[in-house]
């Protein structure tokens, strides 16, 4: 293959992928937009970005693919690969953007910020639970990986780092991120809608949505704007990009020392168990 057909080939994946993407977005966003579900007590907003996803979906399976045989010669693994990496890209801007949002509300983020720091100790209490369920049905060493952190991009730096990509830890984690990435955001949205219904307090409900997910924050977080004013909105941005600012940094340093320690001392006293 010339360097020109690489070039093409290379061109046509850009174009396919944008294009798709482009679609997915004015559909959900234009033609469906937000819905919403009346339960009577409470309403569940659906926002654009969860169509997107869901459509997302359909398109990439394989049943999709094989049935309808065009679409499965345009879209290709190299798409799909693409698409993939431009996440994080776009991820980036959704970051950047929130950051902007944290400067003028810097002295309200300071005063919270002893919860907000301690926040991140609540990821270590699942993994007394996730890690005997996962060692009950056989997950072997994947359930160290799977279940030690909400498997974000810093959780899989840090178990690629120290395990090394393939390993078993490896291949956990990575499940868990793809899982997070559709079933995650999906979850998020559905409980930023009746987050309200829980009594607690608005900026509370904003710290819990930042888990260190861009994707999980945008739906969680965009579902609570729904029932707030103006100006409370503004603070649940803030108080949320902030604590989705601080799991990314601290997720890294608490998965390393504290997670992954107390994740394989749990996994061999389930073994011992077993």
């Amino acid at each position: 293959m010339t360097t020109e057909d690489v070039k093409s080939n290379q061109a046509r994946v850009v174009l396919v992928s944008v294009l798709t993407v482009s679609a997915l977005i004015f559909i959900a966003q234009a033609l469906i937009g937000k819905q919403e579900i009346n339960l009577g007590f409470a309403k569940i907003a659906i926002l654009p970005m969860l169509f997107a996803v869901i459509m997302g979906m359909v398109l990439s399976v394989n049943w999709t693919k094989e049935k309808v045989k065009p679409w499965g010669k345009l879209f290709t693994e190299k798409e799909e690969g693409f698409c993939a990496k431009m996440v994080g890209y776009c991820l980036l801007v959704l970051g950047t953007q929130y950051a902007g949002m944290i400067i003028p509300n810097l002295s309200m983020i300071m005063d919270a910020g002893i919860p907000l720091l301690f926040q991140e100790l609540g990821n270590l209490l699942p993994i007394f639970i996730a890690i005997p369920l996962a060692a009950k049905f056989g997950f072997g060493r994947k359930a160290i990986g799977a279940c030690s952190s909400i498997s974000r991009e810093p959780s899989i730096a840090v178990i690629q780092g120290r395990f090394g990509t393939g390993s078993p830890e490896y291949v956990g984690v990575l499940a868990i991120y793809l899982c997070g990435s559709v079933i995650g955001t999906l979850w998020f949205s559905v409980l930023g809608s009746v987050a309200h219904l829980s009594g607690l307090h608005p900026l509370a409900l904003a710290a819990g949505a930042g888990v260190g997910s861009g994707s999980m924050l945008s739906a969680a977080s965009g579902a609570m704007l729904a029932n707030l004013d103006a100006e409370m909105a503004k603070q649940v941005m803030s108080i949320a990009a902030a604590s989705n600012l601080l799991s990314s940094v601290l997720g890294a340093l608490s998965l390393t020392f504290l997670g992954l320690p107390l994740a394989e001392r749990m996994y061999k006293l389930c073994n011992k168990e077993g």
